[in-house]
């Protein structure tokens, strides 16, 4: 079973894609005071495969996340998002495609996030659509699907009281996350 390692540098992007995206601040499901101040996964990574991932923290707590890909390395969009506390558990959302002007509910992608080895490794754990999706039910206004190669889950939310509550009942399950990717600090 082959596993795509990366979550901000191919997953983001690739989810990016199928929902046709385009890059705008994170929703505000929690108020500001839920924010993780993005400061501590400031700068850049490496993903398994090698690929650079340039993390900043962004004015008003968000975070901008720009992937180097490709043999030359050379930067692909540019997404930003917010990381919030919910019971301890630092969670990313990331804006991935909104089209409100069509009626069309927001797109994101969701992971939870764990800085481990003194800051030098970050782990990422996206959240499961299967999961998502049997929580959820059909009339929550909350929809998951998974990318055809697996590599990644957009997240349409149309409720964002819904997926507030769903948020809050997948940190305290570790079955709602996927495999666990990890990203280096790049030296």
């Amino acid at each position: 079973m082959m596993r795509t390692i990366s979550i901000l540098s191919a997953t983001i992007f690739t989810a990016a894609t199928l929902a046709l995206g385009g890059c705008a601040a994170g929703s505000g499901l929690f108020p500001k005071d839920q924010r993780v101040d993005a400061d501590t996964i400031d700068g850049d990574w490496l993903d398994a495969d090698g690929q650079l991932v340039m993390l900043d923290s962004t004015v008003g707590g968000g975070l901008s996340i720009v992937a180097a890909t490709g043999d030359n390395a050379q930067p692909s969009e540019q997404y930003t998002g917010v990381l919030f506390d919910i019971n301890g558990v630092t969670v990313m959302e990331v804006l991935l495609s909104t089209d409100l002007q069509r009626g069309n509910a927001p797109v994101y992608h969701y992971a939870r996030l764990d800085l481990q080895d003194s800051g030098r490794s970050l782990v990422h754990q996206p959240l499961r659509s299967d999961w998502l999706n049997d929580q959820a039910g059909a009339a929550s206004g909350v929809r998951s699907e998974q990318a055809d190669d697996g590599s990644s889950v957009q997240v349409t939310v149309g409720d964002p009281g819904a997926m507030r509550g769903l948020l809050r009942r997948a940190v305290r399950d570790d079955g709602a996350w996927g495999e666990p990717e990890t990203l280096t600090r790049a030296e």
